[in-house]
């Protein structure tokens, strides 16, 4: 259970790596990018042995598709996290379980309990009360980051039911080619860099390959039954807990309610029963 803490732990920090990181005057999050996508892509190397003896297949291009998609995501999520805060955000990227879950029923014919839909509908209504309560969110930015973090989601299981290369393989693909858009947008846009933002990007690089990596070491000692509900529960806690303890933001009791009943939601969803 500790690895699975600490993997929690490591994606609290991302996310307030990048609201801290939105507090420097002249930040541009393209060069962190290129940081945090070079550490990926080292990391993997690293991490695991390699194998180029296959890489002519589809899921080289799903990996570069789902590249392209993590750097947008990215963008998306730190663009969130300063106009809508930590917690919604990080409960909006949570929720988009939805989206796998009804493709998988639709393209793979997977059954799931028909309570599930309820439960569905249940998330949906909790974030439609959360941005009629709150006049300062931005549902669009919202919509974007569900959209994206539940394509990326499904693309993976994709690539878990019909990819041919290993894992280690489909990840470095996947933040090289994050790297290499993220280069050309950079030298396409003119955009000076910046070597602080550089080694910032370096630093959330380090969390967010912590954070899957403690994750895969809790599913070798723990079902993923009760890894994935703890671990998606958890997170949106703890970020609603930095949110009140680190800046310091004012949630009432009604929001509070409101994450209650997505946490709980969520683990629900997560349960495979």
């Amino acid at each position: 259970m500790l690895n699975l803490f600490i993997s929690v732990f490591f994606s609290i920090c991302i996310a307030n790596l990048l609201k801290l990181y939105q507090k420097h005057s002249n930040v541009n999050f393209l060069n962190i990018f290129i940081g945090n996508y070079f550490i990926a892509s080292i990391f993997s190397i690293i991490q695991n042995k390699l194998s180029f003896t296959l890489i002519l297949h589809w899921d080289i291009i799903l990996a570069i598709f789902n590249g392209v998609l993590f750097l947008l995501s990215f963008y998306v999520f730190q663009k969130n996290i300063k106009v809508n805060g930590i917690s919604l955000s990080v409960s909006i990227m949570r929720i988009a379980l939805i989206i796998p879950t009804l493709l998988s029923v639709i393209v793979f014919n997977e059954l799931i309990n028909s309570y599930k839909y309820y439960i569905i509908g249940i998330l949906l209504i909790s974030i439609l009360f959360l941005s009629k309560h709150d006049k300062q969110i931005n549902p669009l930015w919202l919509f974007l980051l569900f959209i994206l973090s539940g394509i990326i989601d499904f693309s993976m299981k994709i690539f878990d039911i019909y990819g041919i290369n290993s894992s280690s393989m489909f990840l470095f693909i996947l933040f090289l080619s994050a790297l290499i858009t993220n280069l050309l947008i950079i030298i396409f846009k003119k955009i000076r860099f910046s070597t602080r933002d550089f080694i910032n990007g370096m630093i959330l690089g380090v969390p967010n390959q912590l954070t899957s990596l403690y994750l895969l070491k809790a599913l070798s000692q723990i079902p993923g039954t009760i890894v994935y509900p703890v671990h998606a529960s958890s997170i949106i806690v703890f970020s609603i807990l930095s949110d009140l303890i680190i800046w310091k933001e004012r949630l009432p009791l009604k929001k509070l309610v409101l994450f209650s009943i997505i946490v709980l939601c969520i683990i629900i969803l997560n349960i495979k029963a």
